[in-house]
């Protein structure tokens, strides 16, 4: 039986899985898409092309063509043209129609149809900040689009499966920080059960909208600057428009960072009863917002000007390969639970 592990995230889908000898196989798509009119490209002429696409049928019956993961995100550039996201704040986007068919076409190209298989993916926690639709929608229509791929799944809380994947050395005892591109999301678990699960509405996408309107920059070349070797700490000299960007990269960073900080103390405060751990936990940062070059060491710095914090922490630092520490922890409790049966 085929298990895998699957990283259902704003901005990317990273799945994983294991291969005969016994290493794990990343696969990664961005989690976006453009429709090209048949004006621009032809649909025969796309057969031709390496680029990733589907071509669908409207309700009049005539071909929708959507251009796929990074090949959207450079289309997006080239043309100037906006890209349209099947996910929003961690979620299906309640407003793209098109989603769910554009995600199981994604997911297909991942991981396949099988026979028979099994997939655990990652779902967020619910905003404590922000009115977002329920998450058991968001699980159930991932349930059936699995279910279609010849899967039975089980999604668990993002940030958890981090601790799965990271925090062995603790005995899966941790809090772990998983910032995306819609949302952040933190738990705190104590020997692998949780005992704090939240997320809050700010991430990559948050930075990058008001980097944008702070600096007039259109939204796709922040997100350029952001993904381009930024350091957080020691900002790279430059022409004056993109220093300033980085610059303001750089303090919505530092505002994301002690925003989760504040709210995770406010959830301990609302919840202190039954939350004392008396030993010293890690927390371990994680995600594609966390990829910029010195981003522990400015997390600790916010830390550590911060004063008390609800529990002993060992150490700070970054999960081993970030952007994949998601989808290797759900396979990891993948392959457990098979384990079990």
């Amino acid at each position: 039986m085929k298990i895998i592990g699957a990283d259902i995230g704003t901005m990317n889908i990273v799945t994983a899985s294991m291969m005969e000898d016994s290493k794990m196989q990343f696969k990664t798509m961005r989690n976006m898409f453009l429709p090209i009119s048949t004006d621009t490209l032809e649909t025969n002429e796309l057969t031709d092309t390496q680029l990733d696409y589907v071509v669908q049928k409207d309700e009049d019956g005539d071909d929708k063509v959507y251009i796929l993961g990074e090949d959207a995100f450079r289309f997006s550039q080239i043309f100037g043209s906006d890209i349209r996201r099947p996910m929003s704040k961690g979620v299906i986007s309640a407003g793209e129609i098109d989603a769910i068919d554009v995600l199981t076409v994604m997911l297909e190209k991942l991981v396949g149809k099988v026979e028979v298989g099994k997939s655990i993916y990652s779902i967020p926690a619910q905003a404590v900040d922000l009115r977002t639709p329920p998450v058991l929608y968001h699980e159930k229509v991932f349930n059936k689009i699995f279910k279609a791929l010849g899967y039975d799944s089980k999604g668990i809380n993002e940030a958890l499966s981090i601790i799965y994947s990271n925090c062995r050395n603790s005995n899966f005892t941790g809090i772990a920080i998983s910032f995306g591109a819609g949302l952040t999301n933190v738990c705190c678990a104590y020997k692998g059960q949780p005992t704090i699960t939240f997320a809050v509405s700010r991430g990559g996408d948050w930075i990058d909208e008001n980097v944008a309107s702070s600096t007039g920059t259109v939204l796709s070349r922040v997100t350029s600057v952001k993904e381009r070797e930024l350091d957080l700490i020691n900002p790279v000299e430059g022409k004056k428009k993109e220093k300033r960007v980085r610059e303001a990269i750089t303090f919505y960073y530092e505002d994301l960072i002690e925003y989760v900080l504040n709210v995770f103390e406010e959830q301990f405060n609302k919840n202190a009863d039954g939350l004392s751990i008396d030993e010293e936990m890690p927390i371990v940062v994680s995600g594609g917002t966390s990829k910029p070059h010195n981003f522990v060491e400015l997390f600790k710095k916010v830390f550590e000007s911060k004063g008390d914090f609800p529990y002993d922490i060992s150490e700070i630092r970054h999960a081993t390969d970030p952007l994949n520490a998601v989808g290797k922890g759900c396979l990891i409790y993948g392959l457990w639970e098979n384990s079990k049966s």
